[in-house]
């Protein structure tokens, strides 16, 4: 069996594996260093060629195909799990509730420090800390609104390039 893993430097784990008789992979994984999945799967049913192993290289996982010369055919990084974060969970906690759109307002308005992942706060995903954020958040939670941008309802990245980080 073809096998590949790839560490990211703060902890998680790329993996992927291909039977030796016909080479092919049907998807690559991620899971933390404590073996936990963390729901992360890329299918590859589209992928055209045949694998003929994995190499790693830094935090990256490389597929390369069977023909002479070698190819890459896939090149994949390991995620930082400190950048996983939950839209809308401003007190940390790993759940969208009531506190939440409190700790928002407080930073807004009691001069509550600033927060440690702010795209958490920015529930709408609008690249601002703003009122709409616990506007949001309440009515998700007590009229059936429309839920917080992705990542959610489970935790991930962010799938916007925006000035907001998560530290």
């Amino acid at each position: 069996m073809n096998f590949g893993l790839s560490l990211s430097p703060t902890g998680t784990l790329l993996y992927a594996a291909a039977a030796p008789t016909d080479l092919h992979v049907t998807a690559i994984g991620e899971m933390s260093l404590a073996g936990v999945s963390t729901g992360r799967h890329i299918p590859l049913g589209a992928l055209e060629a045949n694998i003929g192993g994995f190499v790693s290289h830094g935090d990256e996982l490389i597929a390369v195909g069977t023909s002479q010369p070698f190819s890459e055919l896939l090149r994949l990084k390991a995620r930082d799990p400190s950048r996983f974060f939950l839209r809308g969970d401003s007190d940390g906690n790993g759940k969208l509730g009531l506190t939440d759109a409190v700790v928002t307002l407080n930073v807004l308005f009691l001069g509550g420090g600033r927060p440690a992942c702010e795209d958490a706060f920015d529930t709408d995903d609008s690249a601002h800390i703003e009122l709409n954020d616990a506007v949001v958040v309440l009515n998700y939670l007590f009229l059936g609104g429309t839920p917080p941008a992705a990542p959610f309802p489970a935790p991930g990245v962010d799938p916007t390039a925006d000035g907001l980080d998560c530290f």
